[in-house]
């Protein structure tokens, strides 16, 4: 990587992995593609972050060679928070940086950094990243689910006048005031948010209206199994409501260093929520799974 900003893209996306789990993640590897995975993602059915990089918009130079002719992948089970902090100081002012896998005392992956140099000669970090490689027989288990399906979405504008910025500020302050928070979906482009019992005496609501909904080629809704039940409530009520973990929703909001114009959030009723920040180069994807559905 020679251009200072690719080098802050890869930094701040690793950034975000690392402030949602003080456990290792999953990079893996194919010709056309580049993804770091949590690995509590892909583990008893709980949240996840994915990530999918194109390669060639990132990586000047992009190389490897996968396990074999027709599984031609890598997986490697890595700390995100130490690969993270091996590209804080390169992120800041490198000429270029170089990853490659390595062998010093045991599998690394190893982070060369050309640094400014008042002297004539050239200043050159390295640092070396234990890795463990997972096996074949182990990939399933550490790939992230592609298609979710969903009954309803919407974009949440990250420009001027950022509803993204109203959601994160509504969640921020409901956090305080219980664990699991209601977020209803009509396909009109409403959303309502709800917080409280009324057992317990007190209920918070926000409304958001008019939000931009995705157009047909971005929705392909793939809800082929959607049952009748679901469909009962579009007709009979119009929203679609699922119960998450407010924490886990506000510490990926506030994890977040990857910003882009929009960010679009998918519901699947009594399921899931699927939160996508998107660009060309990279995809974001955050899934949080129902409160109902753990139990």
């Amino acid at each position: 990587m020679c251009d200072i900003h690719s080098i802050q893209h890869l930094y701040k996306l690793l950034q975000t992995a690392s402030k949602l789990t003080d456990q290792t993640c999953i990079i893996r590897m194919t010709p056309n593609r580049f993804y770091i995975s949590t690995k509590p993602a892909l583990m008893g059915g709980g949240w996840f972050l994915a990530v999918d990089i194109q390669p060639d918009a990132i990586f000047e130079e992009y190389q490897m060679s996968g396990y074999s002719e027709d599984a031609n992948e890598i997986y490697l089970d890595v700390k995100a928070e130490i690969l993270m902090q091996s590209l804080k100081v390169p992120s800041d002012c490198a000429k270029f940086v170089k990853i490659k896998l390595t062998n010093k005392n045991g599998h690394c992956m190893s982070v060369e950094a050309e640094m400014p140099s008042a002297a004539p000669s050239c200043r050159k970090t390295v640092f070396h990243v234990p890795i463990t490689i997972v096996h074949r027989l182990q990939w399933p288990e550490y790939t992230p689910v592609d298609d979710v399906g969903f009954n309803a979405s919407c974009y949440l504008s990250n420009s001027k006048g950022s509803i993204l910025k109203v959601f994160k500020g509504v969640i921020d302050r409901m956090k305080s005031l219980g664990n699991t928070i209601e977020i209803a979906m009509n396909r009109d482009g409403d959303m309502k948010l709800h917080l409280g019992e009324p057992v317990s005496g007190f209920s918070v609501d926000s409304h958001f209206q008019n939000l931009e909904i995705p157009n047909d080629d971005d929705t392909k809704d793939s809800l082929e199994d959607r049952d009748e039940e679901e469909e009962e409530i579009h007709i009979r009520q119009g929203y679609f409501k699922v119960s998450v973990d407010i924490r886990s929703l506000a510490a990926f909001l506030g994890a977040n260093q990857y910003q882009t114009t929009r960010m679009r959030l998918d519901l699947r009723h009594r399921r899931h929520i699927q939160m996508i920040l998107q660009s060309e180069a990279v995809r974001v994807r955050y899934f949080l799974p129902s409160t109902d559905s753990q139990n």
